[in-house]
C-alpha cells in the first residue's frame, strides 16, 4: 500500500506557488500546515511573498512533531526530541494542497 501512496503523491512545484499567488494577488500571509500523527495541526505563518522560496527549498519544522505522544509530549527515545537538540527537518508542500481558508 505504501508504494501506491508514493506513486500518487507528488511535491508541489514553484509554478504551482506562482500560479496560486497570481490568482490571489491580495494575499498578505499564508499558513503552512502539517498534521501530526494524532491529527493536531501545526505549522507556520509566512508572508505571501515567501511562498515560492518555501516551494523551492522546503520549510524547516522541528523533527519532534513526528514523535509526539497523545498528550503532545516528545518521545525522546525516538531520537528526534530534546535529548538530541530537537533539530529541524525539511518539509515540502504536496501538490494540489494550496487553498483559500
Amino acid at each position: 500500500m505504501s508504494s501506491l501512496l508514493q506513486s500518487s503523491m507528488r511535491f508541489a512545484s514553484i509554478e504551482d506557488a506562482q500560479q496560486f499567488l497570481s490568482e490571489h494577488p491580495d494575499l498578505t500571509s499564508i499558513d503552512l500546515l502539517i498534521g501530526d500523527q494524532h491529527g493536531v495541526i501545526r505549522g507556520k505563518r509566512i508572508p505571501a511573498d515567501m511562498l515560492t522560496k518555501i516551494f523551492a527549498h522546503g520549510m524547516q519544522l522541528p523533527a519532534s512533531i513526528f514523535t509526539l505522544d497523545v498528550q503532545g509530549n516528545t518521545i525522546d527515545e525516538a531520537g528526534l526530541g530534546m535529548a538530541t537538540g530537537d533539530y529541524d527537518r525539511y518539509c515540502f508542500p504536496v501538490a494540489n494542497t494550496l487553498a483559500l481558508m
